[in-house]
């Protein structure tokens, strides 16, 4: 990433309260925020009822409503949590305790921005821990119609948003924005929702937009006539179509490094796109790797591995192969980091953290396990050539698990070319490619 401060666990300073109308409806509500335990999350609590129900903003909890984004728990639902926790994701804050004496959020002015600025008043604490990433190594795609949003691979938190409306005062608006706590507060979380005269009716009997009003919502007419305020920046109606987006890919939990390209972006789809990077967060190396080997992959045990590699105590480096799948040309391995390791009691004593090298040098056994494992390899050993474009993304300390990947860009009979990577809980924490030679024993 371009900036550590999303890596970090942070929560309020102290105890926040907000009130305001429910947008949707149209109730009166009131929110008590608490600071929270680092790992404790962002959790709703429900105080209306008999007994207080517990939401955990999630893909999962996610029902389908349209014009914004509610969560249930059981037989209970909370409205419009989207722009807190667009609030939340922006500013860096991972845990905190949110009491709602309602079944809606504030619609407040219909922005984020009453809870940034009310954030940033009382201040924000740093907490002990690592935030949890995903980083997006191939493209996520979701589609409806002429609507569409995707994920790239990126170094960065990144949107670009498109949107077009058949209404000449909104007409076709781009956006596009790298995400930083002052750009958020600044550029996003002002933005207001907005909406159309014309569709007030068809909300209202769906129950929707029960107390919304020019105080919380920027209205048009289907001529592009203003009902009230101008908007804060001429591409206000874009704007807040990031601010959702951040909103929705929230419910994650994990912070995502990657680039979001939507044209014409709904509720619907961003919480549809959320949903498959969720698939792709449980699919991690290793869950992947525990799923193919149920059917019938190869695993390699420690007595296994040390019959094909010649390294020993202190420099085997790999306990585990999870699964070698020869048709894929693919190999999953995994090194449990303890502080027992003899290169932590003179690497950065006090603050012990894994040489990279090491790290690279883990893959590199992985791939070469793989390689002289194969039939007809059994009286050779390989010699690594070369490697390049290694990039180090995030310290490994003890109590991480590596979890290593390994593909086969290039197998010859005595050279090849193999891509390597590293994880820990799912972030990316190494990467190379790496050139090598098998010579006879």
């Amino acid at each position: 990433m371009t900036t550590d401060y999303y890596r970090k666990r942070r929560t309020l300073a102290e105890v926040l309260e907000i009130e305001g109308i429910g947008i949707h409806t149209n109730c009166q509500t009131k929110l008590r925020i608490e600071p929270a335990d680092s790992g404790d999350g962002i959790r709703f609590i429900r105080t209306d009822l008999d007994e207080p129900v517990v939401f955990i903003p999630s893909v999962d909890s996610v029902l389908d409503i349209p014009r914004a984004t509610v969560i249930s728990s059981g037989e209970h639902q909370l409205y419009t949590v989207e722009h807190l926790l667009a609030a939340f994701y922006g500013l860096g804050i991972t845990d905190a305790t949110v009491y709602v004496e309602a079944p809606e959020m504030p619609a407040l002015n219909g922005s984020a921005g009453g809870f940034v600025e009310r954030l940033q008043e009382i201040g924000l604490k740093e907490l002990s821990g690592k935030r949890q990433f995903y980083r997006v190594q191939k493209p996520v795609y979701v589609e409806k119609g002429d609507q569409s949003i995707v994920v790239l691979p990126s170094t960065e938190f990144r949107v670009s948003c498109t949107i077009s409306f058949d209404n000449s005062y909104i007409g076709d608006q781009y956006m596009d924005f790298l995400l930083t706590p002052e750009g958020f507060a600044e550029q996003i979380a002002p933005c207001r929702t907005f909406g159309f005269k014309e569709e007030i009716e068809d909300l209202l009997d769906n129950n929707l937009a029960l107390g919304g009003s020019l105080d919380n919502a920027i209205v048009l007419d289907r001529d592009g006539n203003l009902l009230g305020d101008k908007p804060q920046f001429e591409d206000e109606f874009v704007r807040h179509k990031i601010l959702d987006i951040i909103g929705d890919l929230a419910l994650l939990g994990s912070f995502i490094v990657g680039h979001v390209v939507a044209i014409k972006n709904s509720h619907f789809l961003n919480v549809a796109l959320a949903e498959k990077i969720a698939q792709r967060i449980k699919r991690s190396p290793a869950e992947l790797a525990r799923n193919s080997r149920r059917a019938g992959e190869e695993m390699m045990e420690i007595d296994s591995i040390v019959k094909v590699l010649p390294h020993r105590y202190p420099f085997l480096l790999i306990d585990r192969i999870l699964s070698m799948n020869y048709e894929e040309e693919k190999v999953v391995g995994l090194k449990n980091v303890t502080v027992n390791e003899e290169f932590f009691q003179g690497h950065f004593p006090g603050d012990p953290i894994m040489p990279g090298v090491l790290i690279v040098e883990s893959i590199a056994q992985l791939g070469a396990a793989w390689v002289l494992s194969q039939p007809g390899n059994e009286q050779k050993n390989i010699y690594f050539m070369g490697v390049d474009k290694v990039k180090w993304r995030r310290p490994v300390r003890p109590g991480d698990q590596l979890v290593f990947e390994v593909t086969s860009k290039r197998l010859r009979s005595r050279s090849g070319m193999m891509e390597g990577r590293a994880y820990v809980d799912g972030e990316l924490a190494s990467e190379g490619l790496f050139k090598f030679a098998l010579v006879d024993r």
